[in-house]
Parts: structure tokens; C-alpha cells; sequence
């Protein structure tokens, strides 16, 4: 097994280096890293070996269509090398929660060996209105929070989703996934044969939670139905609560094979046996 990490990092080169020490410590991993252009990529080489980072650098904006443009580029450089079993992607703000022979024996054991999350929509937390509503999340002159952007979006006329999805079911869950090579190949052969599926997604809210999933379910693929990538919620925030040591060990006793999102390297992470 060969698991590429296809990793989306634009901060924190030092927390970065630590996860890329820790997987390259193993035989397990390859690492494949895109760091945002808006990010000063020198202040990574100077820590971590330039061979891992891509040559493109993509602006990425939060929630926006270019979130999928970065994860395309990792996935298809991943893709290259036939010696890739398994694609992961992370955040540059991940961990592992698990001993790569954990990990390893836990993706034999499962009968599909893909972990993405797949909820048909809409759900309370992932609405139609990303998709059938018109959205400019990469426009770089408006804030994504602005009132300007809240108001065209209320009232920008629907788009018809059967038309813009030629009749597919959209989908959506987590960001994070690990994806086998077989189901790689189907989604990268899909997206290259039909540029129409990549243009739906172009101007909605959120791509990078329906992108691939929708991809995935209309392909009758078979998922562990779970993300492997765990993180700390609490109701009504917007983002995951940083982890702290405690929540580290709370996790630890499920199954997900890494933790998210880490603010800062801390000492008892360093001498964590996980290999």
C-alpha cells in the first residue's frame, strides 16, 4: 500500500514540516504539496524539500471553485505514479491520530477501501443554494462575507440543476476523503471526458464539499460512507475548534486516521509512536 498525501497547505510552514516528517518517516506515504499563490512559498523551501511542492501555484479563496482547481492538480501529479494505491487529501493543518499500521490493516479490512462522505442534498448544513444559486467566491475585489456578494446571491436567479448537472443527483459531505487508485481513474477519466461537469461547478459555494462527492455517488461507487479526517465541532461555529491534547486522545479512540485542525506545534506530538 502506498498512500499519496495530496496535501493543500497556504500557512503555518512550520506545522506543515512536522506532518511531512511524520509521514516521511515511512515507506507508507509519498507527499504531494500545493501552497497557495497568495503564500510566500520560500518561507516552506527553507524548511521542507522543494521536490514535494508542485510547480503551479493556484489562488485559492476560501470556498471557492479554485479549492477544486489546487486538489485537481495534487490528484492528477498524484495520479502519474502507478505505484500510488490510495489518494488522501489533507490540510496543511493535519495529523495523524493513527500508526501507519493501523491505518493500513483498517483500509484492508474494509470492503470498499474508499472514505468519502456522501449525503444526498440538501441538508441543513449543505443547502441547494450552493449549486443552484450563482456564486463569484474567487472574484478577488469582494470579500466572500461582504454584503454586496449576500445580496447578489439573494437575488441571482436560480439555475436549473438538472440542466447544469445533465441529470445527476447532486451531493455532498466533508472535504477530506481517501480515495482508492481504481476510483481515482474512473473520477479523473469522467472529469477529462466531459469539461461540462468542471464548468457546473465553476460558479457555486463550497465546491470542494460536492464536487467529488456528487462525482462519486452518480458513478455508483461504493463508500465506507465516513471521511477519515476527524475534527472538533461545536453547534453553531463555522469552523472545527482547535485540537488540543485532550481532544487529540478523545479522538484517538475512534477510527478516523488523522485529526484536524491544529494551530501549533506542540511538544507531546512530537514524541507520539505512530509509525
Amino acid at each position: 500500500m502506498k498512500i499519496a498525501a495530496i496535501i493543500r497547505a497556504h500557512h503555518k510552514p512550520e506545522f506543515l514540516k512536522t506532518l511531512v516528517d511524520r509521514l516521511s518517516a515511512s515507506e507508507m506515504w509519498s507527499i504531494y504539496i500545493h501552497v497557495n499563490r497568495s503564500s510566500n512559498i520560500e518561507d516552506f523551501y527553507r524548511i521542507i524539500d522543494k521536490s514535494l511542492f508542485l510547480d503551479s501555484q493556484i489562488m485559492v479563496r476560501w470556498s471557492g471553485f479554485s479549492m477544486i482547481e489546487a486538489t485537481l492538480l495534487l490528484l492528477k501529479k498524484a495520479y502519474e505514479n502507478p505505484g500510488n494505491t490510495h489518494f488522501y487529501l489533507m490540510s496543511g493543518q493535519d495529523f495523524p491520530l493513527k500508526s501507519d499500521r493501523n491505518i493500513r490493516n483498517y483500509i484492508d479490512g474494509r470492503p470498499c477501501g474508499d472514505f468519502i462522505q456522501v449525503l444526498t442534498m440538501p441538508q441543513w448544513h449543505k443547502p441547494l443554494d450552493r449549486l443552484n444559486r450563482w456564486h463569484f467566491r474567487d472574484l478577488p475585489l469582494i470579500s466572500p462575507h461582504s454584503l454586496v456578494r449576500a445580496q447578489f446571491r439573494q437575488f441571482s436567479p436560480h439555475r436549473n440543476l438538472d440542466n447544469l448537472l445533465h441529470g445527476m443527483v447532486p451531493y455532498a459531505g466533508s472535504a477530506w476523503w481517501l480515495l482508492s487508485r481504481p476510483t481515482v481513474g474512473k473520477m479523473l477519466n469522467f472529469i477529462e471526458t466531459n469539461p461540462w461537469y468542471t464548468q457546473a461547478f465553476a460558479f457555486s459555494a463550497f465546491a470542494d464539499e460536492m464536487f467529488f462527492q456528487t462525482l462519486f455517488a452518480n458513478l455508483d461507487l461504493k463508500t465506507e460512507d465516513a471521511a477519515p479526517t476527524s475534527a472538533h465541532w461545536l453547534p453553531g461555529k463555522a469552523n472545527p475548534e482547535i485540537i488540543t491534547h485532550d481532544i487529540y486522545l478523545q479522538m484517538q479512540e475512534g477510527w478516523h486516521f488523522m485529526a484536524r485542525k491544529f494551530d501549533e506545534v506542540y511538544p507531546w506530538m512530537l514524541s507520539l509512536n505512530l509509525h
